[in-house]
């Protein structure tokens, strides 16, 4: 209770490689790079258990990077860490 908002990470994901997030298609295999960020917290002072914190994430693809891949759901699953 009555905490502000320090450090905000985001992992790299489940399939990253290399130096890059990458999506996972479903049933083809493939895999489709993708840069995330988070922007600034709202509501960062004074924050207790039922304080809402609204944490813009955004993200995008390059378009070279799809525009050869099969049709798929594409996923990945990404850990933000939000310290004190």
């Amino acid at each position: 209770k009555g905490t502000t908002v320090g450090a905000i990470t985001l992992g790299n994901g489940a399939n990253y490689s290399g130096s890059s997030r990458r999506m996972l298609g479903s049933t083809n295999g493939d895999f489709i790079p993708y840069t995330i960020t988070a922007g600034t917290p709202s509501g960062t002072a004074g924050l207790g258990k039922t304080t809402a914190l609204y944490l813009p994430i955004s993200g995008s693809i390059a378009n070279a990077d799809f525009v050869n891949v099969s049709a798929d759901a594409y996923a990945d699953t990404v850990s933000v860490t939000i310290a004190p």
